[in-house]
């Protein structure tokens, strides 16, 4: 079955700010910059790779107010053979439109650097918007990898960390670049044919240019991923992407990627995401993302690494959720569970879609419930369920994870009052007193539900491959407040 899958908007800035599991950036605010009536904005990147089989490239231009139709002229230079227009043309109640500037790439000499120059005129640029835009225009074919092996494995770390979309890792084309060793770049990242997730309320819409993620990997420790236009769109502007260390004046040693045996990872907080939160914005909102450090890209000619396998079919009864779900009227009986077990960090499970029986009521929520055995002996258990308590994110848990997220209380703590689970002769159990949902707040909610929880992996019932895959996401997916806006400004 084939589901329509949705990711919701921010509801409210604020709500990224008072609820969240990383740590916000302090910063100072710039005096507001003057909204100018017509901007390029800085969705825009400064560099343009030509690619085979293109006549165009496109410019976003915007105003400031959507009204009537309206042209406006836009002046011109450049040192190479490009068509450009000397006006575009705002279609009624349209804010933004496309400058398309054309080109016959027989007549662009192979790795030689132009320069396109538009102008808005009578408009000065901004910290937040541009009136003068110059690009940077390049061909330089890149290199397919060897015949047969052109085609590598992506898993997002963008968009997974911002709102509640699962990471899937799906097969894209990754090239190589033909002069810098180490240079690669992944073609179409978040194509709509392998990434249909879009937004409520807005028409599902892609750029219609192909879009490249180029990942400097020359340096092995010091992996970076350039800023790159994403494809999706929300809010009729691309979102953008680049890592934290080329956002920033200062990189910070620790928050570079890593190539180790032809897989690219990046640590949390690592990435950025930048979003127009609202039509009306004339600059990006910056977040920190890959919190759950899902990003990975494996190379051509590499075998995708495995991290969870399954178990099987287990026997769960529900001590945490179904009690705050459906009140006095749950009954707790077990039902089968699919377990999976990572193979590289010992003591760690996680359910796959733990509580699809419940149906609409637990609609919005993760689709895993983790499990952290490490200590048999105090065993923690955390989902996020995708609703909130006042403002604060509402999870499942028990008592000893309450603490570990609000009373900063150790794991040596938590172990020596027994308020966490445990896990003997292969099945995990939670006293009903310390099982429950919580928040993660300055008034943090602890609510138990006095039902015992037991997940028995003893004797897993083998599942018939796909099946599992099938029933793992129902389709609909809530807000996760997961990264919190940050002050980077992206310098041209």
């Amino acid at each position: 079955m084939k589901f329509n899958k949705i990711f919701l908007p921010v509801a409210a800035v604020a709500s990224l700010f008072a609820a969240s599991c990383t740590d916000e950036v302090k910063y100072t605010p710039a005096e507001p910059a003057p909204v100018t009536k017509y901007y390029f904005p800085t969705s825009n990147p400064d560099t343009q790779d030509l690619v085979d089989g293109t006549t165009y490239f496109t410019v976003t231009v915007a105003r400031a107010e959507a009204g009537a139709e309206e042209t406006v002229q836009i002046n011109s230079s450049t040192d190479g053979n490009f068509s450009i227009p000397e006006s575009v043309t705002f279609a009624e109640d349209q804010a933004i439109t496309n400058l398309r500037v054309s080109y016959n790439l027989d007549n662009i000499e192979i790795n030689t650097h132009y320069t396109v120059t538009l102008e808005l005129p009578g408009i000065e640029n901004t910290p937040y918007s541009y009136g003068k835009l110059d690009i940077d225009v390049l061909y330089l074919p890149w290199e397919d990898f060897e015949e047969d092996e052109s085609m590598g494995w992506y898993r997002d770390g963008f968009i997974t960390g911002m709102f509640n979309t699962p990471a899937d890792e799906y097969q894209r084309k990754i090239q190589k670049h033909p002069t810098a060793p180490g240079v690669y770049r992944v073609v179409n990242p978040y194509a709509e044919e392998v990434y249909p997730y879009y937004f409520q309320d807005e028409e599902p819409r892609w750029l219609e240019e192909d879009c490249y993620m180029v990942i400097d990997a020359s340096d092995p420790e010091k992996v970076t991923i350039s800023r790159f236009n994403l494809g999706p769109l929300y809010n009729s502007i691309p979102m953008l992407g680049i890592s934290f260390n080329l956002a920033v004046a200062e990189p910070d040693a620790s928050m570079y990627g890593k190539l180790k045996d032809g897989v690219i990872t990046f640590p949390a907080k690592a990435l950025i995401l930048g979003l127009y939160l609202n039509p009306d914005d004339t600059s990006y909102s910056l977040y920190q993302t890959n919190s759950d450090e899902t990003f990975r890209v494996v190379l051509p000619g590499y075998e995708k690494p495995t991290e969870w396998v399954g178990i099987g079919l287990c026997e769960f009864t529900d001590g945490f959720y179904g009690k705050y779900l459906l009140g006095d009227d749950y009954q707790p009986e077990p039902y089968k569970v699919y377990v999976e077990q990572h193979m590289q960090e010992e003591g760690q499970f996680r359910i796959v879609d733990p509580y699809s029986l419940y149906g609409e009521a637990a609609e919005g929520g993760d689709d895993y419930f983790y499990i952290d055995a490490a200590n048999e002996d105090c065993v923690f258990w955390k989902y996020d369920t995708g609703k909130t308590s006042g403002m604060a994110p509402l999870y499942c848990g028990t008592y000893g994870d309450y603490l570990l997220d609000n009373e900063k209380a150790t794991a040596e703590e938590i172990e020596s009052s027994e308020c966490a689970g445990f896990f003997v002769d292969n099945v995990f159990t939670v006293k009903g007193e310390y099982a429950g949902v919580y928040s993660i707040s300055r008034r943090a909610l602890w609510r138990a539900s006095n039902v015992d929880v037991k997940l028995d992996i003893s004797n897993p019932e083998e599942v018939v491959e796909g099946d599992a895959e099938a029933k793992r996401f129902n389709g609909k997916r809530t807000m996760t407040k997961k990264a919190v806006k940050t002050s980077i400004q992206l310098a041209r």
